[in-house]
């Protein structure tokens, strides 16, 4: 997330340096690139940190294991609902799930002051689906340009990095829900 964040930042300056030295510009392609190949490893080495309750166990219950986690850490209750319990996806898929729904429970922790969170993992028209939605007191998504939202610039690049959309809606007093989609079929899969 934070090389990200330095990402866009270098990028913004190049685009707004204007009449920048060649050689101050040719340095500016040379960080990006760089911090390019600094994501590129990352993605790596967390793929090779899989969680070991998605290897020793399937999708659904990795999610479930990170629900217990969240009801002992705020005493909070989700409702978790599901149209499938075991199949099989590739590292890439299940890693991302994963994180983004484990960092859609962190900020639910961090940030929403919720009493309640639903959560719905589907698969539906080739798609393995997620909804997480929570009863908090929501945000101005007019505010995520506004702030790093380190978070949620993680989330996305991850969904999009498996083809996938990332959705957030919320509304101020009323709660937030994100929702990604990633494209997968079954037929592929199993």
């Amino acid at each position: 997330q934070k090389l990200t964040a330095i990402r866009m930042d270098v990028g913004w300056i190049f685009e707004k340096g204007g009449e920048l030295n060649q050689v101050v510009k040719e340095n500016l392609e040379n960080i990006v690139s760089l911090l390019n190949d600094g994501n590129e490893s990352v993605r790596k080495i967390l793929t090779e940190l899989r969680p070991a309750v998605l290897h020793e166990r399937n999708l659904i219950e990795a999610l479930k294991n990170q629900n217990e986690s969240f009801k002992a850490a705020k005493k909070i209750p989700i409702d978790f609902t599901h149209n499938f319990n075991d199949i099989e996806i590739s590292e890439a898929i299940g890693d991302c799930i994963f994180r983004v729904y484990q960092e859609s429970l962190t900020n639910i922790m961090r940030y929403a002051e919720a009493t309640r969170v639903c959560c719905e993992v589907f698969i539906k028209d080739d798609n393995l689906s997620v909804r997480i939605t929570d009863n908090g007191k929501g945000f101005n998504l007019k505010d995520i340009g506004l702030k790093k939202r380190f978070g949620i610039l993680g989330m996305k690049e991850r969904i999009y990095s498996q083809g996938g959309e990332l959705e957030i809606q919320s509304i101020e007093g009323e709660g937030t829900t994100v929702s990604f989609s990633i494209p997968f079929s079954t037929k592929k899969n199993i």
